[in-house]
């Protein structure tokens, strides 16, 4: 698993699409293009890291994790590898509460 926490200089961003459920494969083949482009982009001088991607076919919709400088780098990673998006947001993500430090959360439940 990769530490999804910026780098300083850096924010996370996520790029939502919709795609129909079944659409697994073109889920995965649109993130190997993703993660080839964000590789390639750092010789137009953006820096961009992919960071991954999940799928939800319930849902039809597909998350793909980006840290880079701006969000115009995560549009061109995106249009680059030829991903179509719904929309880019800046994102925080929250990883795994300890047991003792979820007790202490208010109204927080396992």
């Amino acid at each position: 698993m990769i530490h999804a926490t910026p780098r300083p200089g850096f924010s996370l961003f996520l790029v939502e699409r919709y795609l129909p459920a079944s659409a697994t494969s073109r889920a995965v083949d649109d993130g190997l293009r993703a993660s080839r482009a964000s590789r390639e982009l750092p010789d137009d001088g953006a820096e961009i890291r992919y960071l991954g991607s999940t799928f939800v076919p319930g849902d039809e919709t597909c998350y793909s994790l980006f840290e880079a400088r701006s969000i115009e780098a995560v549009m061109r990673a995106a249009e680059r590898a030829d991903v179509a998006f719904d929309r880019v947001v800046e994102a925080v993500t929250i990883g795994p509460i300890p047991g003792d430090v979820a007790r202490n959360i208010e109204g927080f439940t396992r």
